[in-house]
């Protein structure tokens, strides 16, 4: 039990090999349509499933988002390997789901700690979008991340893991050339009255330019949870490309 927990490339195989066996066995469903199956149901996203479901499969593949079954310890869970600076993923950032080990907690990090600055969503079709528009926006969660890319598959979202990114984060962008930083973070004040993501913006300033967007919603997430929300924060995201 502990090496498939900790071990997140051979959890990623099992996976993979549960669903080809039940795809084998003629059962009418997928790891991509049950990974999405799951986390609509999660997040109440139908009102806005319309709209996202073209993109999902092609989404959850590039970020390797998926559902872990109770049949695999620790599942069930939903789970976000994070890349390495090698392209490899031995880490993860997961959603335990009830029945997990786990449940209970809001997410838990799996597997071998990454060096350097932690992201979701840094794949090479993204960093190429990145170098290529000189922005990018940050989000605060993984499930704010995949909303993000659901409503705009090519937006350059990223996801920090942190509500305060550090040097090695600036830096990181900095290295790919990027001129203007946005914070799409959640729409929530500080005791004096500041969001976080300004503050953020603020601090970044002296590295790149830097601006707030008001998400039309709580977070990116919540904004699927109804069609216009949805179609609220596809355009704000369009805006960046």
């Amino acid at each position: 039990m502990t090496q498939t927990v900790e071990n997140i490339p051979l959890l990623m195989e099992r996976v993979d090999a549960l669903f080809a066996d039940a795809v084998a066995r003629g059962k009418p469903f997928t790891k991509l349509s049950v990974t999405r199956d799951k986390i609509v149901a999660a997040r109440g996203w139908t009102p806005s499933l319309s709209i996202i479901e073209p993109n999902f499969d092609h989404v959850l593949t590039e970020l390797k988002i998926v559902y872990v079954p109770r049949v695999l310890t620790p599942g069930p869970m939903f789970m976000f390997p994070i890349m390495d600076i090698e392209g490899e993923f031995h880490y993860a950032q997961t959603k335990p789901l009830e029945g997990s080990i786990y449940y209970g907690k809001k997410y838990y990090r799996l597997g071998v700690e990454t060096v350097g600055p932690q992201w979701l969503g840094n794949s090479l079709h993204t960093i190429r979008n990145i170098v290529k528009t000189g922005v990018a926006a940050l989000v605060e969660g993984p499930f704010d991340l995949l909303a993000s890319r659901l409503v705009s598959p090519e937006a350059p979202t990223l996801c920090p893991l942190t509500k305060r990114i550090g040097k090695e984060h600036i830096a990181y962008l900095r290295m790919l050339g990027i001129h203007t930083l946005y914070f799409l973070y959640d729409n929530e004040a500080s005791a004096k009255g500041q969001t976080a993501a300004y503050l953020q913006a603020q601090d970044v300033k002296t590295y790149m330019k830097s601006a707030v967007l008001r998400c039309p919603a709580h977070d990116p997430a919540d904004a699927l949870r109804t069609a216009n929300g949805a179609l609220a924060l596809k355009s704000l995201l369009d805006h960046l490309l």
